[in-house]
């Protein structure tokens, strides 16, 4: 479900989980429950936290220990050095 924004005179902007179905339907402010309307603003893209973007940007290299464990118990080393 999208996030839409919208506007309440007395109170500001409020968001709100919306299906397409109610997109425009207008709702009501969480703080003094009066009729609100739909706000038009840019899409945001929610892309995760800074950590995972930098875990994207930093690849590691993964590798097997191949002196220790069976095929059923394989330990992998994370190298920092890639």
């Amino acid at each position: 479900m999208p996030l839409y924004e919208f506007k309440c005179d007395p109170c500001g902007v409020f968001d709100e989980w919306r299906s397409l179905a109610d997109r425009n339907v207008p709702a009501y402010c969480p703080i003094c429950q009066k009729l609100g309307k739909r706000v038009f603003s840019p899409p945001t893209m929610l892309s995760g936290s800074l950590r995972l973007r930098q875990e994207i940007q930093e690849p590691r290299l993964v590798s097997r220990d191949r002196e220790t464990g069976s095929q059923n118990d394989l330990l992998f080393q994370v190298s920092a050095d890639a």
